[in-house]
Protein backbone atom coordinates (compact mmCIF):
# COMPACT_ATOMS: atom_id res chain seq x y z
CA UNK A 1 0.00 0.00 0.00
CA UNK A 2 1.44 3.30 -0.96
CA UNK A 3 1.44 6.13 1.54
CA UNK A 4 1.23 3.65 4.84
CA UNK A 5 4.34 3.81 7.31
CA UNK A 6 6.32 -0.02 8.11
CA UNK A 7 6.00 -0.78 11.12
CA UNK A 8 10.09 -0.45 12.59
CA UNK A 9 11.23 -3.32 14.54
CA UNK A 10 12.48 -0.95 17.39
CA UNK A 11 8.61 -0.06 18.36
CA UNK A 12 8.35 -4.06 18.65
CA UNK A 13 11.33 -4.12 20.86
CA UNK A 14 10.74 -1.27 23.34
CA UNK A 15 7.29 -3.48 24.50
CA UNK A 16 9.45 -5.78 26.08
CA UNK A 17 11.31 -3.38 28.72
CA UNK A 18 9.12 -3.24 32.14
CA UNK A 19 8.31 -6.85 31.26
CA UNK A 20 9.31 -9.98 32.40
CA UNK A 21 11.11 -12.15 29.79
CA UNK A 22 13.01 -14.97 29.69
CA UNK A 23 16.42 -14.17 27.56
CA UNK A 24 17.36 -18.04 25.22
CA UNK A 25 20.58 -17.92 24.16
CA UNK A 26 22.41 -20.99 23.02
CA UNK A 27 24.34 -21.84 26.33
CA UNK A 28 21.23 -20.90 28.62
CA UNK A 29 17.86 -19.89 29.86
CA UNK A 30 17.26 -16.33 31.60
CA UNK A 31 14.40 -14.58 32.96
CA UNK A 32 14.26 -11.17 34.73
CA UNK A 33 12.67 -7.41 33.88
CA UNK A 34 13.65 -5.89 30.62
CA UNK A 35 15.02 -3.24 32.38
CA UNK A 36 16.75 -1.67 28.59
CA UNK A 37 17.30 -2.66 24.78
CA UNK A 38 19.75 -1.24 22.48
CA UNK A 39 18.12 -1.36 19.15
CA UNK A 40 21.30 -0.94 17.61
CA UNK A 41 23.31 -4.23 18.89
CA UNK A 42 19.98 -5.65 20.41
CA UNK A 43 21.70 -6.33 23.41
CA UNK A 44 19.44 -6.36 26.86
CA UNK A 45 19.64 -5.42 30.15
CA UNK A 46 17.99 -7.61 32.70
CA UNK A 47 17.17 -6.71 36.46
CA UNK A 48 16.23 -9.59 39.34
CA UNK A 49 17.86 -12.57 37.12
CA UNK A 50 17.70 -16.05 37.05
CA UNK A 51 19.22 -18.90 35.32
CA UNK A 52 17.67 -22.58 33.87
CA UNK A 53 19.94 -25.40 35.49
CA UNK A 54 19.02 -29.28 36.15
CA UNK A 55 17.09 -28.62 39.39
CA UNK A 56 15.29 -25.25 38.49
CA UNK A 57 15.92 -21.70 38.33
CA UNK A 58 18.81 -20.08 40.18
CA UNK A 59 19.45 -16.45 41.73
CA UNK A 60 22.43 -14.96 39.32
CA UNK A 61 22.38 -11.42 39.45
CA UNK A 62 20.80 -8.17 40.19
CA UNK A 63 21.72 -6.86 36.62
CA UNK A 64 23.01 -8.69 33.35
CA UNK A 65 23.98 -8.08 29.96
CA UNK A 66 23.17 -10.55 27.49
CA UNK A 67 24.41 -9.58 24.22
CA UNK A 68 22.39 -9.36 21.44
CA UNK A 69 24.62 -11.68 19.05
CA UNK A 70 24.32 -14.22 21.62
CA UNK A 71 20.02 -14.21 21.88
CA UNK A 72 18.48 -16.81 19.48
CA UNK A 73 14.89 -15.91 21.31
CA UNK A 74 13.26 -13.51 23.85
CA UNK A 75 9.21 -13.28 25.07
CA UNK A 76 7.29 -12.09 27.81
CA UNK A 77 6.69 -14.10 30.73
CA UNK A 78 2.85 -14.53 30.66
CA UNK A 79 3.31 -16.81 33.18
CA UNK A 80 4.91 -14.83 35.96
CA UNK A 81 5.33 -15.27 38.59
CA UNK A 82 6.73 -18.40 37.32
CA UNK A 83 4.62 -21.73 37.52
CA UNK A 84 4.85 -23.85 40.67
CA UNK A 85 4.88 -26.87 38.52
CA UNK A 86 8.38 -25.75 36.69
CA UNK A 87 10.87 -28.46 38.44
CA UNK A 88 8.32 -30.85 36.55
CA UNK A 89 8.02 -28.90 33.75
CA UNK A 90 12.44 -29.48 33.75
CA UNK A 91 12.03 -33.18 34.32
CA UNK A 92 9.95 -33.81 31.36
CA UNK A 93 12.25 -31.88 29.37
CA UNK A 94 15.72 -33.87 30.44
CA UNK A 95 13.24 -36.87 29.24
CA UNK A 96 12.73 -38.36 33.12
CA UNK A 97 10.78 -37.51 35.96
CA UNK A 98 12.39 -36.81 39.63
CA UNK A 99 13.39 -39.35 41.93
CA UNK A 100 10.94 -38.17 44.30
CA UNK A 101 7.87 -38.43 42.00
CA UNK A 102 6.01 -42.04 42.06
CA UNK A 103 7.20 -44.70 39.07
CA UNK A 104 3.74 -45.92 38.58
CA UNK A 105 0.57 -44.03 38.91
CA UNK A 106 -2.67 -45.82 39.44
CA UNK A 107 -5.89 -45.21 38.11
CA UNK A 108 -9.03 -46.71 38.88
CA UNK A 109 -11.25 -46.03 36.26
CA UNK A 110 -15.02 -45.60 37.31
CA UNK A 111 -18.12 -46.36 35.36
Amino acid sequence: MSGSKKDSMDDYLSDFIGKMVRVITPSSHYRGECAGMDAKTNNILLKKVVKKNDLGWVDISDHMLVMGSSIEAIYVEKSFPFDSNESLILSVEMGELKANEPESIDFEVCE
